[in-house]
């Protein structure tokens, strides 16, 4: 228990730092088709490096954001990352391939996400079509109505949405259906 205190009092006390640092970093994940066995695209996945203590494992410092309510800060971070890597792909003549970001539940209770991602997608001049939005069931059980409008804002906008650990709450694939 007293690490788990630690743990989390570190998190906190160096969450700032580890952003100005870039101690956190963001690891892309392939994803393959598995019909094909072709690579897809990848997910970003955020890692932190902290300079004292090695990995910190996201099991580790996820949890203690969300609870402190500080995980926007982490996925607009990581968003702003896979943005800038995508500007620098685009400024070297480099490929483009579809990156997933993940948005937690209260990245919508403290923001518009999709004027968040829109604005950085504008600022880094990069096409809609390589940003996947990844949200969990858990987030689509909150507010059902809410979440289905913005999900089809954001397809609207160019955007696929996918969703993350499906079959981890409570949805059905008729509750996948109508989303």
């Amino acid at each position: 228990m007293g690490e788990t205190i630690a743990n989390k009092t570190y998190v906190l006390r160096h969450f700032s730092e580890a952003l100005e640092k870039h101690y956190i970093k963001v690891y892309y994940q392939p994803v393959i088709r598995t019909l094909t066995g072709k690579l897809s695209g990848f997910e970003a996945l955020a890692r932190w490096e902290d300079p004292e203590h090695g990995m910190i494992f996201p099991n580790v410092f996820i949890p203690v954001l969300e609870k402190a309510q500080l995980i926007n800060r982490l996925d607009r971070y990581i968003l702003e990352q896979v943005c800038k890597m995508f500007r620098d792909r685009v400024d070297n003549g480099l490929p483009l391939v579809p990156v997933s970001i993940n948005l937690s539940a209260y990245d919508f209770e403290v923001a518009n996400p999709i004027d968040t991602i829109e604005k950085m997608v504008q600022y880094y001049r990069i096409p809609r079509t390589v940003l996947h939005i990844e949200i969990t069931e858990g987030v689509m059980l909150r507010n059902h109505n809410s979440m289905s409008k913005t999900i089809r804002q954001f397809q609207q906008g160019g955007y696929q949405v996918w969703m993350d650990d499906f079959g981890s709450e409570y949805s059905s694939l008729n509750s996948l259906h109508n989303y």
